[in-house]
């Protein structure tokens, strides 16, 4: 009494530290519970633009098989995190997408983000999505964020061919609180800035770094690992520990580098602030404002990828070229495996033998 709850989960391990559970059953409580929950969801939904209304629509319209799914959370949780935690998650997550009444939830973050129950499911567990009453997949742009930050190079070269410049996109900005930087002319080499887009847009960048790194170390490291040190230790480094990435990266586009060095100048987040801004900018106000123009069928999307029923694949691949077009860069898209053994085949040996 007279504290507030914040809403956290306390879990099960912490229990006999004092902490003692009750089971509400009070209706005269769960009323008021349920009154301070559409208070606070309708104070939200005073900051969403009018797209994320119709997002918030059309993400009522996806179900899920909720015994395979969490029979899904079971199997590919890896033995190496907490289970019980990992699990209450999953099942947190598939039983707020069966909820209905309007009460699935949507939350627009500061950087124009959109989170949903179904960016918590593991892949696994996705591939039990359903939409009027056929099977989901995914469709996602490959490699994401070195993409979006390359549409940021362009922008610097030649802001007024870049749809980064266009008013909405600058209000929307604003609105965020996300700042498009202004690096001087120059700053970057155009030629380097060419190559970088030309690889983005031909290829995988990812595995570009992975052989530059072993001509360079004369052993190898994963893509995925090569993906999570990119992020981590070049796009938003913090402090100056020692990275061979980094220096991977640095010697491969010496001024694309310092480029990235001079956004995250004073703050190393800056730069991935603005690659989820520019995520949201394609993801949501370009390719699912046109799908939604389109079609009424179900779309919900998860960060950089859009989810839709199989049978609108086309629909959602011709949305991703066609946008692809409009901003002046070359976007490739991975869609989601339609197979449950091809999802299998992607976990790691660690998570097969849990």
């Amino acid at each position: 009494k007279g504290l507030t709850s914040f809403g956290y989960r306390i879990h099960d391990c912490l229990k006999d530290r004092g902490v003692a559970e009750h089971k509400v059953q009070d209706r005269v409580f769960l009323n008021r519970l349920r009154q301070i929950w559409m208070e606070n969801e309708q104070s939200r939904r005073g900051t969403w633009h009018p797209i994320h209304f119709e997002m918030h629509r059309r993400l009522q319209q996806f179900d899920i098989d909720e015994n395979l799914a969490y029979q899904a959370a079971s199997s590919c949780i890896s033995s190496d995190v907490d289970f019980d935690s990992s699990y209450n998650g999953q099942m947190i997550a598939i039983k707020r997408l069966k909820a209905k009444d309007d009460c699935v939830p949507l939350k627009v973050g500061t950087t124009g983000r959109v989170y949903t129950p179904i960016c918590n499911m593991k892949k696994l567990v996705r591939y039990h999505l359903r939409a009027e009453g056929e099977k989901v997949s995914g469709f996602d742009i490959k490699a994401s964020q070195p993409t979006f930050f390359g549409l940021l190079l362009k922008f610097m070269h030649n802001p007024e061919d870049s749809f980064l410049s266009e008013p909405e996109v600058i209000e929307r900005a604003k609105d965020y609180g996300v700042e498009i930087p202004a690096i001087p002319v120059g700053f970057c080499s155009n030629h380097e800035v060419q190559n970088y887009i030309a690889l983005i847009e031909g290829s995988d960048i990812y595995d570009f770094l992975v052989d530059e790194y072993r001509k360079v170390n004369y052993y190898s490291m994963s893509r995925s690992d090569m993906k999570t040190s990119l992020l981590r230790d070049v796009f938003a480094k913090k402090g100056g520990y020692k990275s061979e990435v980094e220096d991977v990266f640095r010697g491969c586009f010496p001024t694309v580098y310092h480029c990235v060095k001079q956004i995250n100048k004073g703050n190393y987040t800056n730069l991935i602030r603005l690659l989820q801004f520019i995520e949201s900018e394609v993801v949501i106000h370009r390719v699912f404002s046109s799908l939604m123009e389109l079609s009424e069928s179900p779309f919900a999307v998860l960060h950089d990828s859009i989810y839709a029923k199989r049978s609108d694949a086309k629909l959602v691949i011709d949305c991703f070229d066609s946008v692809s077009s409009d901003i002046g860069l070359g976007i490739r898209i991975d869609q989601e495996s339609f197979e449950y053994k091809d999802a299998l085949r992607d976990m790691s040996p660690e998570m097969l033998k849990s």
